[in-house]
């Protein structure tokens, strides 16, 4: 009976060292991908019936996430991040009261974030180096 238990305790053991490795390698792509995220801006915009407002207005290039939000604006449903004529990035489909977002990676320049529908649908964006 004695030789039993041991036998269990030995298989506990196992078990809990096999869960305990697993938890470091879980952890280490969670900080990997949270790393670069950290050095990415971030830049609110709300859609209002008047106009899309991006604050803050303008960021350093590289990788930026913009978090949109639809604050009642009937007509307007998206917001598109332009560069003269090309779209860069866009998000579609907020109704009011609806979210969302959409990461571009920008290079220094004017841009435009487009909100079609808007009382003045153009907001000028600037990427500084």
């Amino acid at each position: 009976m004695n030789a039993r238990r041991a036998l269990f305790a030995a298989a506990l053991v196992v078990i809990a060292g096999s869960a305990c490795s697993g938890s470091p390698a879980a952890t280490t792509p969670t900080s990997s991908v949270a790393a670069p995220s950290q050095s990415a801006s971030t830049v609110t915009v709300i859609l209002t019936p008047d106009k899309c407002t991006a604050t803050p207005p303008g960021v350093a290039a590289g990788t930026v996430t913009f978090n949109v939000t639809n604050q009642g604006a009937d007509a307007v449903s998206e917001l598109e991040l332009k560069r003269g004529e090309t779209t860069i990035a866009e998000k579609e489909n907020l109704t009011p009261g609806l979210s969302g977002s959409f990461t571009a990676l920008v290079e220094p320049g004017t841009y435009v974030l487009e909100c079609p529908g808007a009382t003045t649908d153009e907001t000028e964006f600037r990427v500084t180096e």
